[in-house]
């Protein structure tokens, strides 16, 4: 036979309530059942109000059982025979008269006793079971209403009575063992009574625990308990949306997660069961197809022993430190006894590795109690200075990892620090349970949510996820990178990792959604539909949500976004830049950058601001790395000039040299950033420092290709006029180079002196003088290459070569 129990949700509407009898009604086609129901959701809270507001002389709590009387005369109309439901409306009528006269009492003497608060507590079940067992016999069912008050026997504890279970067992083997099979019991949950019929509760959990009572008493075959999820998952779906359903767990790793804070059965309603090896299965009344858990004896084999990760907030932190610990058996006892009579479970208890310090987690409501206890139990040892401190750190949760086996698995803790340290997620205490079934870490409150998917994602995902914020989403590069990502996207979660967009952001729109935003054209109509573009409050948003692993992409030219990089870092989130104003503009500030990214130990990616996709800084770094020094340097750095230059040579007038760069995406969105040659002057100082040498901008010397123009020939369409005024100097001065047998370059130059960048005449068959149109070359001449320079060579211009180029940088930031 099997024992069904019913929660207040699955019980908790009419329409719920429709599929519950449909449930029953196939179970006892099968075998005999017993059926277990809870107060309907809401209820049992809504009877806690009540009190509370006769205690305050509120007589809202009239309304309140008004309600409470209507809902459930509901569901006498909807599913009552017409015969039955006279009576059961009278009987309705009864309970409410008793509320009434118990909650006036209440508000007469301005008290509620413990036994009067069990009392009315109690009154949701005892009010709808008699009516679910009359829709069952509507349904043609021998069901019979069972009150628990004569079935459970329990001592005068009222709130959270302990049950007496030789007694329990005889009387409901006595009353049900013989109806079973001829009719279908349907017993009140939570409550219970004393040998003398005082009505009690059974706590947290109570109609569970009635449930599990009666299947160990009958020597049920197993107890179902339907509820409104799957099962026991791995992990809080509400901070983890990955979380899965575990098929199978044992008791003890039950009990584990729910002491952890985890939505799992409270560990004494699988005591009665746990003795007889009878299993409980969890289910989802909603989705009776699914398998749910089977929570048992046995728990099944997983190769890293970790099943689940929980969470328990709303706790704090004590912690004794002084060299008078050592040795500290004593002060470990003196604790626990404090703890005893104070009535305070510690939920952890641990102590540092040199036995100078002690520490404990309790409930944050009782922190301050047990802190006042403290003080006054060692005062002596404070006195004399063997305890240093009582440090209290309030605002913590534990996160823990349950599991079977785990004291015969290494380095599982190691993985646990390593998941962590990754987030920058600081562990301030450590425990290893005793029951060798978890290892338990105290983080701060804002952490949790982070530390539980770090855990989840490292011990049960087969990928690794990171979180994308593009910044200029719809220039050139932006797009560009937006169809590299879903080009890639397959390939890289078959190969372990997932690049989520989140948000982007441009100069007048943005859009975020944790959960994540489409890669195709749905992304510019969301975009368009978006709020105002407000980095203050995307910042918000993203902190709010607490990602790992979240980078920052920046395809912009802004230097207002340039700005916010220290900020993004300083937060922990990564950034990954081919905006080169962020490293080319005060030392100081690429100074900053550097050191947060260190600092934090997130990335700061920047390799195509020089240079597009060729691996220019990364060479530049391990050269410096390995004890190279660069001495000399010749480069030429701007695709887009190159690109001019070379089509000039070619015969093209070089306004229309500019404007082909232009629409091919080559240039920056201002051409006038590459004709003045500040990008090019920006570039040479961002390779400069990287090589070490602390130079400002200020330090370079600019020979501009164009300009600069007056103010009125900045204007975009005089500045195309402009362009074409210089088209015959430009032919004159090229007609005199080639005559010399030589080619013109935009040149970048450092000397271990002086740096500058201009025009130069340069050999046709030299390093910067074989160019083709676009091409990028870096010659170097270090301590390691003095004769023979190391030259890197590339094209270096095109939103589709930096886009690929900053998909490597994401993807080196990512690992």
């Amino acid at each position: 036979m099997r024992v069904l129990k019913f929660g207040g949700t699955s019980v908790g509407t009419p329409e719920r309530f429709q599929t519950v009898l449909e449930i029953i009604e196939e179970a006892v086609r099968q075998e005999p059942v017993v059926v277990v129901f809870s107060a309907l959701s809401g209820v049992t809270n809504g009877l806690l109000q009540a009190i509370e507001w006769a205690l305050g002389r509120d007589r809202s709590w009239e309304g309140f059982l008004q309600e409470l009387q209507e809902r459930h005369r509901e569901y006498l109309v909807r599913f009552v025979t017409p015969e039955e439901r006279e009576g059961l409306d009278a009987e309705l009528a009864r309970w409410m008269f008793a509320l009434r006269s118990w909650l006036e009492g209440i508000e007469q003497l301005e008290e509620c006793s413990a036994r009067v608060r069990d009392r009315i507590l109690g009154v949701g079940e005892r009010i709808f079971v008699p009516i679910g067992a009359a829709a069952l016999r509507a349904r043609g069912l021998p069901a019979q209403a069972w009150d628990a008050v004569l079935l459970v026997r329990t001592d005068g504890s009222h709130g959270e009575a302990n049950v007496d279970w030789e007694a329990t067992r005889a009387l409901v083997r006595a009353q049900l063992l013989p109806v079973l099979g001829d009719q279908v019991p349907v017993v009140t949950g939570f409550v219970g009574a004393t040998e003398e019929g005082i009505p009690t509760t059974l706590g947290r959990s109570g109609s569970d625990y009635t449930a599990t009572l009666l299947g160990a008493a009958l020597e049920a075959d197993r107890v179902e308990i339907w509820t409104d999820v799957d099962g026991v998952q791995s992990a809080d779906p509400r901070l983890v949306p990955e979380a899965f359903t575990l098929e199978r767990i044992s008791y003890r790793e039950a009990a584990e997660m729910a002491y952890f804070g985890a939505r799992v059965l409270h560990p004494k309603t699988m005591h009665p069961l746990e003795q007889r090896r009878i299993p409980i299965q969890i289910r989802n009344t909603f989705r009776p197809d699914a398998r749910g858990t089977c929570i048992g004896p046995e728990s099944e084999v997983w190769p890293h022993c970790v099943k689940a990760i929980s969470a328990l907030e709303g706790v704090a932190l004590l912690t004794i430190e002084g060299y008078g610990l050592m040795g500290s058996e004593r002060l470990a006892a003196r604790l626990f006894g404090l703890l005893d009579r104070l009535g305070i479970s510690a939920i952890t208890l641990g102590g540092g590795a040199s036995d100078a310090s002690i520490s404990c987690v309790v409930r944050a409501h009782q922190v301050r109690i047990l802190l006042r206890a403290l003080y006054r139990e060692l005062a002596p040892e404070l006195a004399a200075g063997g305890i240093r401190s009582i440090a209290l750190r309030e605002n913590v949760g534990v996160v823990a990892a349950v599991g079977e086996g785990m004291d015969q698995k290494p380095g599982i803790a190691g993985r646990i620090f390593g998941a962590l340290g990754r987030q920058g997620i600081n562990v301030l205490a450590l425990s290893d349970g005793a029951s060798h079934r978890s290892v338990s870490v105290v983080v701060d409150q804002a952490d949790v949510r982070r530390a539980v998917s770090a855990l989840h994602e490292t011990f049960f995902l087969s990928r690794n996820r990171v979180a994308l914020l593009v910044a200029g989403p719809t220039g050139g590069v932006g797009r560009a990178l937006l169809r590299n990502l879903r080009a890639r996207q397959t390939w890289l979660l078959e190969r372990g990792l997932e690049l989520r967009l989140v948000g982007v952001i441009r100069s007048n729109r943005m859009r975020f959604n944790p959960e994540g935003l489409p890669l195709d054209d749905r992304l510019w109509e969301m975009l368009e539909e978006g709020p105002e573009a407000d980095w203050d409050e995307l910042f918000r948003r993203v902190s709010e949500a607490r990602l790992n692993r979240v980078i920052l992409v920046d395809c912009t030219a802004s230097e207002a976004v340039a700005r916010r990089h220290a900020d993004w870092l300083a937060a922990g989130v990564g950034v990954v830049t081919a905006n080169k104003l962020a490293c080319s503009l005060e030392l100081s500030y690429y100074e900053q950058l550097r050191r947060l990214s260190e600092q934090k130990g997130v990335p700061y990616r920047y390799e195509t601001t020089v240079g597009s996709a060729i691996p220019l800084l990364k060479t530049i770094e391990d050269l410096r790395r390995t004890g190279d020094r660069i001495r000399r340097l010749e480069a030429v750095l701007s695709g887009t000039l190159s690109f001019v230059l070379a089509r000039i040579q070619a015969g093209d007038r070089f306004s229309e040299a500019v404007k082909e760069a232009h629409r091919r995406g080559m240039t920056e969105p201002n051409p006038l950033a590459d004709l003045s040659g500040e990008d090019v002057a920006r570039k040479l100082l961002i390779l400069l420092r990287e090589a070490g040498w602390k130079l400002e901008r200020e330090d370079i010397c600019v020979e501009p290709l164009f300009g600069p123009p007056s103010p009125q020939e900045a204007e975009p369409d005089r500045f195309w006029m402009a362009l074409r005024n210089e088209d015959v100097r430009w032919s004159e001065r090229i007609r005199e180079v080639s005559q010399r047998g030589k080619r013109l370059a935009y040149v970048a130059c450092f000397d271990g002196h002086r740096a500058s960048v201009g025009t130069a005449e340069v050999e046709r068959e030299g390093h910067l003088g074989r160019l083709e149109p676009g091409e990028n070359v870096v010659v170097l001449y270090t301590d390691r290459y003095r004769d023979l320079p190391l030259v890197i060579r590339g094209p270096g211009a095109g939103a589709e070569l930096t886009a690929a180029g900053l998909l490597a940088d994401i993807l080196e930031a990512a690992r």
